[in-house]
């Protein structure tokens, strides 16, 4: 196996500065890379699908709603976000039969809501899933 020199060297290759072809690498320092995101518990609806050519507008606790458009059987799409004072949205896959919207706190100490909505092959059911991380 290893010894202790030779894992002094392999983690001093890991956590120090590597130059490879011309490129230039860094690894985060231990400290940095253990800030890991913490979320809490999922929550889960389940409702009925607003049917092909309606809007639905949903919730996402805390953070604002999200307004989505079912525009075939087994799609969705985002209409719109509308998030609530001092927070910011960003829609990560606008369209589908899964739709993805995440919002984020403006401020420092940033907390997020993970919000996602799908619609199930026959066109009928409404699941939305929504986190907070911070």
């Amino acid at each position: 196996m290893f010894g202790a020199l030779q894992l002094r060297r392999i983690a001093l290759v890991v956590v120090g500065l590597a130059v490879v072809g011309g490129t230039t690498l860094t690894a985060l320092p231990a400290q940095a890379a253990s800030s890991a995101v913490t979320c809490g518990t999922k929550v889960i609806t389940k409702e009925l699908a607003p049917g092909v050519g309606k809007t639905y507008v949903a919730d996402a606790p805390t953070a604002g709603t999200v307004t989505l458009l079912q525009s075939a059987t087994a799609n969705l799409e985002v209409q719109s976000a509308a998030p609530t004072s001092g927070w910011k949205d960003v829609v990560k896959t606008p369209s589908g039969a899964s739709v993805r919207v995440s919002f984020s706190q403006i401020l420092p100490g940033v907390d997020q809501v993970r919000f996602v909505a799908r619609v199930d092959t026959t066109g009928k059911h409404l699941t939305i899933s929504t986190v907070t991380c911070s």
